[in-house]
């Protein structure tokens, strides 16, 4: 895959939802697995990647602003 161009809005948007759906993922997975995810557990990291996603609009954001 040398010199392929990628659409960075669409890979964004992409792993963004993975992000925000990556601890519901994580948990049905570890459950699956017999690995017990406690709901508190589950919880802070759904917060946590919330957080993140969040975060990470808003630094882009402001680097495109900069940058414009």
């Amino acid at each position: 895959m040398e010199n392929t161009q990628i659409s960075y809005p669409y890979a964004y948007g992409r792993l963004d939802a993975g992000v925000i759906c990556f601890a519901d993922h994580f948990s049905v997975m570890a459950r699956l697995k017999g690995i017990e995810v406690s709901d508190e557990a589950h919880a802070y990291m759904k917060e946590l990647l919330h957080q993140l996603s969040k975060e990470t609009i808003i630094e882009a954001t402001e680097h495109f602003e900069q940058y414009q």
